[in-house]
């Protein structure tokens, strides 16, 4: 799954450079802080790093770890996405 859409998240040149292939638990603190900060994000990487995509039901409650699960959910939601988009 890690070359698959649902791994896909866009990310500024500095910062895909500056957090590199550091864990996910490294990734998501470092851009929830730039958040903080009130740096712009774009709104899908938001919600990848904010588990937007999760349908509710706490199905992972594991912050530190991006799992296939979390890969095919986010694929899902890109589909959904892309599905209204071209309905319009």
């Amino acid at each position: 799954k890690t070359n698959s859409i649902g791994n896909l998240v866009l990310l500024d040149a500095s910062k895909n450079r500056s957090i590199g292939n550091n864990p996910y638990s490294v990734k998501r603190a470092a851009l929830i802080d730039d958040i903080n900060r009130g740096t712009y994000m774009r709104p899908h990487t938001l919600k990848v790093f904010v588990r937007y995509f999760d349908s509710g039901k706490n199905e992972n409650t594991d912050y530190s770890h991006w799992t296939n699960t979390d890969i095919l959910a986010n694929a899902k939601a890109i589909e959904n996405t892309l599905n209204v988009f071209f309905k319009n």
